[in-house]
């Protein structure tokens, strides 16, 4: 509901909002060794690019459920016109490139470090699928953090131009030990 607050609210006032929101959200993912890599408007993409393809994905599941644990204290926290803040949270592993994107037009350059490829367009897709600050994954993600992680198969999905469906899951909550670990963080 992004943009009906955008254009049923005081502009400071959502701008204050995502601001405090997404700096919160930006300490959970350095925590845990992400980057953000672009934002648009109430979005973020976020790669976990170091170290190895298991490890990248438990990173990223514990900043998603951090960052789903931190948005519902900023919701405790602050009233807005709006309600709570909810989100769309998606996850998906797997090769993408990675780096400097340039454009070239009549009035110049731009550089831009991006990430781009399937794999990143799915979990856009599967991140629209989301709704309630559910963190949703891709099947490669799930396969390398079922075992530390509670995931639940939402069966195969279909995304907005992929022609195949693509099994989702939902990440519900850390299982046993590690929960301490995120509740600490």
């Amino acid at each position: 509901g992004f943009s009906q607050i955008t254009q049923s609210s005081d502009q400071r006032l959502v701008n204050d909002m995502v601001e405090c929101h997404f700096s919160e959200y930006l300490n959970c993912i350095h925590r845990h060794g992400g980057e953000v890599t672009e934002t648009s408007g109430d979005g973020l993409m976020v790669i976990f690019k170091d170290g190895l393809l298991e490890d990248n994905a438990r990173r990223a599941v514990e900043a998603g459920l951090e960052i789903a644990l931190a948005n519902k204290q900023l919701n405790e926290g602050a009233s807005y016109p709006w309600g709570e803040t909810r989100l769309h949270l998606g996850i998906n592993s797997g090769s993408a490139w990675v780096g400097s994107t340039k454009m070239r037009s009549l009035w110049g350059e731009r550089w831009t470090y991006t990430a781009s490829g399937m794999v990143t367009l799915l979990a856009a897709r599967i991140g629209q699928l989301s709704s309630d600050t559910r963190l949703y994954v891709g099947p490669e993600t799930c396969r390398h953090v079922e075992d530390s992680f509670n995931c639940q198969s939402l069966g195969p999905q279909q995304v907005k131009n992929v022609e195949e469906p693509v099994p989702v899951y939902w990440v519900k909550d850390i299982k046993s030990i590690k929960a301490s670990r995120l509740d600490n963080s």
